[in-house]
């Protein structure tokens, strides 16, 4: 049994900082969510559970689900996914749920720094111990994105929040540069608690993204139990649910561990998703399934 996972789904075009911040096309979505009607069985992911838990797994099922609660789920995604009859699941960041949340995930905030710096020589400084990287041209310092945003993720969070800081300041750009520019930009709009009940409401599954997208296995216990109990507690008292999965974010092996699986499971989860790529059987951790993206279940599928 498979899971994939998609981000973003928006009209285009695209550029190429939005393909290096898992942005979709709507019309590659749409093509994509063909290939696995012809080839696969979507299933929701509590339909998918009740199959393991049964001990019945379908071989050529596959849950369908979408990381970070960006708007264009609703707005591109859902259309094509309700006229086929096709459920899903989404999981949302919560702390984005409250009105007066910081406007943007960190992350986006690295990248909109890319977009704005009028910095075009090599950043030669010691930025994460990287080799100079080159900004002279957007597929230049697109590129300079994706090595920055591999190394901060891996990265313990007080550490990650000062070279967060740091590479701002090296690119010249303030947070409210930020902010300013993502004003009104559909790439960076989440998720409201509204815009989820239309979607629960249409047999749509909710869940955990923690509460601010960090990377959980460089947290404290205390930091670890406010992402993930927090989240839970979040999504109770906005959506009022309580069957809820959570996807860790990130979701590789150096980004979760045994204490982050049993710290969701022992929150009450029912079950948890990580981006370590294969298929699900009946012997799988509920707390370990593994998922992956479209290209990995297009090679999977064969």
């Amino acid at each position: 049994m498979f899971v994939v996972c998609f981000h973003n789904v928006l009209p285009g075009p695209l550029d190429v900082y939005d393909r290096q911040s898992s942005r979709l096309q709507t019309l590659r979505f749409v093509r994509d969510i063909d290939f696995i009607v012809r080839n696969l069985h979507p299933v929701s992911l509590p339909v998918m559970l009740e199959q393991l838990r049964a001990g019945r797994p379908d071989p050529k099922a596959v849950a369908i689900t979408f990381d970070d609660g960006f708007r264009g789920v609703l707005d591109h995604a859902f259309p094509h996914l309700a006229d086929r009859g096709i459920p899903a699941s989404v999981f949302v960041v919560t702390s984005r749920l409250d009105p007066d949340s910081n406007p943007l995930f960190h992350f986006d905030e690295i990248e909109l720094a890319c977009r704005l710096t009028r910095r075009r020589r090599y950043l030669k400084e010691d930025i994460l111990g990287t080799l100079p990287l080159p900004m002279a041209s957007a597929f230049g310092r697109a590129w300079t994105l994706k090595r920055i945003k591999r190394r901060l993720k891996v990265l313990p969070e007080e550490e990650r929040r000062e070279w967060h800081r740091r590479i701002l300041e090296t690119l010249g750009v303030t947070p409210e540069e930020c902010r300013a520019a993502a004003r009104g930009n559909e790439k960076y709009q989440t998720l409201s608690p509204g815009d989820l009940r239309t979607l629960i409401d249409a047999g749509w599954t909710a869940g955990s993204h923690t509460r601010s997208h960090r990377t959980l296995s460089r947290l404290s216990p205390d930091e670890l139990r406010d992402e993930i109990n927090g989240s839970r507690d979040d999504l109770e008292r906005h959506l009022g649910i309580r069957d809820i999965p959570i996807a860790y974010p990130y979701g590789d092996a150096a980004h979760i561990s045994e204490d982050v699986q049993r710290t969701a499971e022992r929150a009450g989860y029912s079950c948890g998703l990580t981006m370590i790529p294969g298929a699900n059987g009946s012997d799988i951790d509920r707390f370990a399934l593994r998922r992956m993206e479209f290209w990995q279940l297009r090679k999977a599928v064969g």
